[in-house]
């Protein structure tokens, strides 16, 4: 099975950083992974000082940051208003990354589908390929318009450092080939079921997700894949915890409660 351990998507918490890692902890999470994109994340207001103290709080809570995703909305850093300001965010959070000795990162990139923003996602897709490899930090691309052909598109960069993100919301009975899987780097494990109006989510192992195909896969084909639990409906503060028990069991571990 998947070597990396499951971690916690912080944003999941639906409170500020130090009480979601608390929340983390309390729910015997070992590992975390947060939304660079979020204020509480901004390179800018993390001096030295500040650094030092986050590895602290991590480490006197049993819990280590597995990655940071600069999860930006729409077309993400192919918004034409935004795309400079966000590929200079996303520099400085790779070199964040690199200061925390955090090596995994991931940024949202849309947009190669829209004849509007085609050429400038292909410009910045291998802009991100080659900060990947400058900084040292695997990066994933997480593309919410049109994943479908983004392994592929990763791939043809032949940047070592660049993967493909997915989530199994977006595909619940799995079946991904391994030629796509091949490039994944972090993956949303997230449970529901697609309605007329959208995704509605539910507690992991009651919706449409086929965890185990899903976790098979990736063990053969990208045995180093990150496993991000996440679930975005707010009210639910146990469903992380519920959620790693479940995986731990189809992951063949003795789950803790």
């Amino acid at each position: 099975m998947p070597a990396l351990p499951l971690a916690a998507w912080l944003d999941s918490y639906h409170t500020d950083l130090r009480a979601a890692l608390d929340c983390a902890a309390a729910h015997d999470f070992h590992h975390v992974h947060a939304n660079a994109a979020r204020d509480e994340f901004d390179p800018r207001q993390w001096p030295p000082s500040a650094r030092r103290h986050f590895r602290r709080y991590l480490r006197d809570r049993g819990l280590t940051l597995q990655g940071l995703t600069l999860e930006f909305p729409g077309a993400g850093l192919a918004d034409p208003r935004e795309a400079d300001a966000r590929v200079a965010r996303l520099r400085a959070t790779l070199e964040l990354c690199a200061d925390l000795g955090v090596r995994r990162a991931g940024v949202t990139l849309g947009g190669r589908a829209d004849p509007a923003t085609a050429d400038l996602a292909r410009e910045l897709l291998g802009v991100v390929a080659a900060e990947a490899d400058r900084v040292g930090v695997v990066t994933t691309i997480r593309d919410p318009g049109s994943p479908d052909d983004l392994p592929a598109a990763i791939r043809a960069t032949g940047a070592p450092l660049l993967r493909a993100g997915f989530d199994t919301a977006t595909r619940p009975a799995g079946g991904l080939s391994p030629s796509d899987l091949v490039a994944a780097g972090d993956v949303f494990l997230r449970d529901g079921r697609h309605r007329a109006h959208g995704f509605e989510e539910t507690e992991f192992g009651t919706g449409e997700v086929d965890f185990a195909r899903w976790l098979a896969d990736l063990a053969t084909a990208a045995p180093d894949a990150g496993l991000v639990l996440r679930h975005d409906t707010p009210g639910r503060v146990d469903a992380l915890r519920a959620g790693r028990v479940y995986m731990e069991t189809l992951l063949g571990r003795s789950p803790r409660p």
